[in-house]
């Protein structure tokens, strides 16, 4: 499991779509198999 943390909701998205993959959105967060971007 990898977490990312971000300054900013643009940039978490911005990592989001780098990595590809299956992620889920939370009230803040993204989640997918092997990691989380907040």
């Amino acid at each position: 499991m990898r977490l990312f943390i971000a300054e900013k909701p643009a940039v978490a998205n911005d990592i989001v779509k780098a990595l590809g993959g299956n992620f889920t959105r939370h009230d803040g967060w993204f989640e997918s198999d092997n990691a989380i971007v907040t």
